[in-house]
């Protein structure tokens, strides 16, 4: 997953989990084991909440589910 390949680039370049410039971030509701497991091993895990009417932010949220097929 890209997480994974984050999280090795990371040890590779002895970057440590909670380097200040390295965030992952998701939207809420997807994958949020993965971002758990990231924050409790000391990762900067964040979650994106969405934000606006329901008819404008469906179409958004489809085009991340097909990218993320």
């Amino acid at each position: 997953s890209s997480v994974e390949r984050a999280v090795h680039a990371m040890a590779q370049h002895a970057l440590p989990s909670d380097d200040p410039y390295v965030h992952h971030a998701q939207i809420m509701g997807m994958c949020d084991n993965i971002t758990f497991g990231l924050a409790l091993s000391g990762h900067n895990a964040l979650k994106l909440v969405t934000f606006g009417k329901f008819e404008e932010v469906l179409p958004w949220l489809l085009r991340r589910l097909q990218e993320n097929q």
